[in-house]
């Protein structure tokens, strides 16, 4: 099995790759817990051609693709500075996104995007990674903890009408 992370720049191909990735891991992760409605809303405000195209030309957004046998497994968005989602007092670098296909999960995958994040870190000079999950995705909440992000506070998620809440999990960066 080759394994590759692969930056996505700004291209058309990229773009409509990524806006595929996005919607179908997102439908596929929530389709149980959330109105397919609130689901495409979601997505078509946060994620249209014109929001991936606009993220994917700020430096302080970074997202990557895995390849898997020269195929797309699965994508990680970073947010860098001012574009994270939550201010804290240590420089940090959040991890806002990582999905991989159902099929190509338990592969080390996840785990290879997260050394990446770690290394992206580093280079910022932050002294954290974190991650937003949601508090009833206990499969992901274990893996991060396996990994050694601990528990630091909650925060919510609107999705569409619909507020959730999301479990910070944070890491010191060495």
């Amino acid at each position: 099995m080759e394994v590759q992370l692969k930056r996505v720049t700004n291209t058309p191909v990229n773009v409509k790759m990524l806006q595929k990735i996005i919607h179908q891991t997102f439908i596929n992760t929530y389709q149980k817990d959330a109105a397919k409605s609130e689901l495409q809303t979601y997505l078509d405000r946060e994620y249209n051609v014109s929001q991936i195209q606009k993220q994917l030309d700020d430096p302080n957004c970074q997202f990557y693709f895995c390849i898997v046998d020269r195929q797309v497994a699965g994508y990680m968005k970073l947010n860098l500075g001012n574009k994270q989602t939550e201010a804290f007092s240590t420089a940090s670098v959040e991890v806002e996104k990582l999905y991989i296909y159902p099929e190509l999960k338990r592969l080390g995958l996840g785990t290879k995007f997260l050394k990446k994040a770690e290394e992206v870190a580093k280079q910022a000079e932050a002294k954290m990674l974190w991650i937003g999950v949601w508090e009833e995705n206990e499969k992901a909440i274990k893996f991060y903890r396996k990994l050694g992000f601990k528990y630091l506070k909650t925060h919510e998620f609107r999705l569409g009408s619909e507020i959730q809440r999301d479990l910070i999990l944070a890491k010191r960066i060495q």
